[in-house]
């Protein structure tokens, strides 16, 4: 397996479109704390889906779906959840007839929330430069920034074969990890 490292100007389609996910993130959290103070629930977590878009505001409220990790629930919410459903750590669902769930999707419809957040992969950005073929075998992708400046690295067989896209600029990888460790570093001592 080949690895190419790069920065990422901060103005490309790839950066741009993190920053947009970074933001629809922020908006559905803060909708989410503010509906569920609201609310009188007290999850630890959450999870929102709908049938529809990406990182986009959903139409139809009735193909939304809201659920909760109970914390301390009065019995009133407990009884809009549906039964726990297995591999989904905890969380359970509103049934689909519960007011709280008919108000968060309405809510969420009436507000423009962002309902089904997939964060942007790198090889969706560079793999239109393999034609078809793209990166259908195995990889590796990673990506941060660092004091204003944005780093990427791929691995994958044929990751030598790939033409960066515009705003991506190839670098050494001891340049690279120097970065990330300077970054992991910052991080830890926060």
């Amino acid at each position: 397996m080949a690895t190419r490292y790069f920065t990422i100007c901060p103005n490309s389609r790839f950066v741009t479109d993190i920053k947009k996910y970074y933001a629809a993130v922020e908006k559905q959290r803060l909708f989410v704390k503010a509906f569920t103070e609201k609310h009188g629930i007290n999850a630890r977590g959450y999870c929102v889906s709908g049938d529809g878009g990406v990182n986009t505001p959903l139409t139809n409220p009735k193909s939304i779906s809201f659920a909760i990790e109970p914390d301390n629930e009065t019995p009133e919410i407990m009884a809009m959840l549906r039964v726990e459903v297995p591999g989904h750590d905890g969380l359970r669902f509103f049934k689909k007839n519960s007011p709280i769930l008919k108000a968060f999707a309405v809510t969420s419809v009436e507000e423009q929330i962002p309902i089904n957040l997939h964060a942007p992969r790198l090889p969706d950005y560079i793999s239109s430069n393999l034609g078809m073929e793209g990166f259908q075998r195995r990889y590796r992708d990673q990506y941060f920034d660092y004091e204003g400046a944005y780093y990427g690295m791929v691995e994958c067989a044929n990751a030598l074969d790939v033409a960066l896209p515009e705003g991506f600029a190839e670098i050494k990888g001891s340049e690279y990890h120097a970065a990330l460790e300077s970054a992991i570093e910052k991080q830890n001592a926060t």
